[in-house]
């Protein structure tokens, strides 16, 4: 991922981060926070609102069944979504949206 991304990535990270305990952002923060307007599939009317919401927190679950969520959990996550979008200005986009 280039610096200009991992610098928004960064930024939604401060956004979570001010709910977080000892580095740790608890899932349900991320629940609460997130919105799924911002998710593709939900932008293109391929799902709800309520299924990209889902379908978003279910992957946290599955990789953090304790519930918390580390920096590089969060990095890692946008690191793959960064490989499956070539365009920065909508990358940015997606992710200044959902936080």
């Amino acid at each position: 991922m280039s610096n200009f991304r991992l610098e928004v990535v960064k930024d939604a990270w401060k956004k979570l981060e001010d709910h977080a305990i000892a580095a740790l952002v608890d899932i349900t923060h991320l629940q609460r926070l997130f919105r799924p307007e911002a998710f593709p599939k939900a932008q293109d009317g391929s799902i709800s609102l309520d299924e990209a919401r889902e379908e978003f927190l279910r992957q946290w679950e599955l990789d953090h069944p304790e519930g918390r969520i580390t920096w590089e959990a969060f990095k890692e996550y946008y690191e793959d979504v960064s490989l499956a979008m070539e365009d920065d200005e909508l990358f940015v986009e997606l992710v200044r949206k959902s936080w």
